[in-house]
């Protein structure tokens, strides 16, 4: 008997449901469950044995639908969707409208506290029974390594017997030692002045498994930052993941009920506050299927002291340009290649700076965390010159003169700027 089986394979079950009249009593099912191992690999089984015998007793509320003495089958789902198809036979209905069979999905063990997920319904087509169930689970409605499980049961108490189809992919996570598996580490930090995998100290930045399946793939991640120099210190690092968060090497994120591992997600959190080398490995990670071999996988990076303050050419600014707004500052990078990422300079800026004895006000800020994590202290001496309030200059012109250029204006007829004022940014009073 077989459920699913990877490369879209199709398997045909055929099975019995039996009524039996219904109690209160889902404790039997509940216990059943939680001891049931979920199956992985549902292709090596052959025979009934997949299945649950009907709890007796048992009835289960799905989304207002009222499932009896369901057959029941824990696995872990896969990626992609899943196609069920169903055939009812012979039937002894309790009941003539609805008579057949039903499907549903449920989060882990079927009822209780366990969100019914999805289901086929007991199918009617114009009051007359339906004989099939045809449905899809959308890729994305499971997740995957999640455990769920999936019932079939008879509607309004009858006994039918029925063929059932699945085609669905098994989990298969690839070796962490697989080509296809690497390790993104500080997405966006890609310096023109630091070596790669370099950061500054207090950096924060994301670390993830790049693989299509690890994307997905819900487990236990065991996650480890070594040491490799004296200066490093992994007991500082602050950590956090979907599920839990700490200080300090190893870092697990994942729970663990024996013997199921489940919802930890892909991607951790990693904040550094000491500088040294270090490497950030993923030893393993574990599913519901066991654990994924290939490990460790790693990645050494180099976390640095804050840069040191960085000096750029003097300049002298027009006061009336600061009047209107600040300037951006240096346009270009300064001897040793560094550009100004510090922000703009505005009057007040410059004004609440020490001035110097060349009369050149000293006028240091501090940039905002790049994504390497670093803050970088800027300095600029700043003269101001032209410091009196604009003034007013006539200019008269006759036709001869024309096209007459003043400053950055060019004036070709009289008429063009007759009586208009004219501002000039960066002007002489002289």
């Amino acid at each position: 008997m077989h459920l699913f089986k990877t490369y879209s394979g199709y398997y045909l079950i055929l099975f019995f449901l039996f009524p039996i009249t219904i109690f209160a009593q889902n404790e039997i099912m509940s216990t059943q469950c939680n001891r049931t191992i979920p199956e992985c690999a549902p292709s090596t089984f052959e025979s009934r044995n997949i299945w649950t015998t009907p709890a007796p007793y048992t009835s289960l509320d799905c989304r207002g639908m009222n499932v009896t003495n369901p057959l029941w089958y824990q696995f872990v789902a896969g990626p992609g969707d899943i196609d069920i198809f169903l055939e009812k036979g012979e039937c002894n209905p309790g009941g003539y409208f609805g008579v057949g069979i039903m499907v549903t999905i449920w989060e882990s063990c079927p009822g209780f506290s366990a969100n019914c997920i999805i289901a086929s319904g007991c199918p009617q087509n114009n009051g007359q029974p339906n004989p099939f169930i045809d449905f899809t689970i959308p890729e994305g409605l499971l997740t995957v390594g999640q455990i769920y499980a999936l019932t079939v049961s008879s509607c309004d108490g009858a006994e039918c017997d029925f063929t059932m189809e699945i085609d669905a992919e098994d989990l298969d996570v690839p070796m962490l030692n697989d080509p296809s598996v690497s390790m993104d580490v500080g997405s966006g930090c890609e310096s023109n002045t630091l070596p790669p995998f370099t950061y500054c100290e207090n950096a924060s930045f994301r670390v993830e498994i790049d693989n299509e399946i690890y994307e997905q793939v819900v487990g236990q991640w065991y996650w480890v930052v070594n040491e490799l120099d004296a200066d490093a210190d992994a007991s500082t690092i602050v950590w956090s993941a979907d599920i839990h968060s700490g200080i300090g090497s190893p870092m697990i994120n994942g729970m663990f009920d024996p013997p199921r591992f489940y919802m930890g997600s892909n991607g951790i959190d990693l904040d550094f506050n000491s500088t040294g080398k270090y490497e950030i490995c993923l030893n393993f990670l574990t599913t519901n299927c066991g654990e994924v071999e290939g490990g460790p996988l790693c990645q050494e990076i180099t976390i640095i002291p804050p840069p040191p303050t960085q000096f750029f050419d003097d300049i002298e600014i027009c006061y009336s340009t600061l009047l209107d707004g600040s300037w951006a500052g240096p346009e270009f990078p300064n001897d040793l290649g560094e550009s100004w990422v510090a922000g703009s300079i505005s009057l007040g800026d410059i004004q609440s700076s020490p001035q110097d004895d060349d009369d050149y006000y000293v006028v240091t800020k501090i940039s905002p965390p790049d994504r390497c994590g670093c803050i970088y202290e800027q300095q600029i001496r700043i003269k101001i010159v032209a410091e009196n309030e604009p003034g007013e200059a006539e200019l008269s012109l006759i036709e001869c003169q024309l096209p007459y250029t003043w400053f950055d204006i060019t004036i070709y007829t009289l008429d063009e700027y007759y009586q208009v004022p004219i501002r000039l940014f960066q002007a002489s009073e002289e």
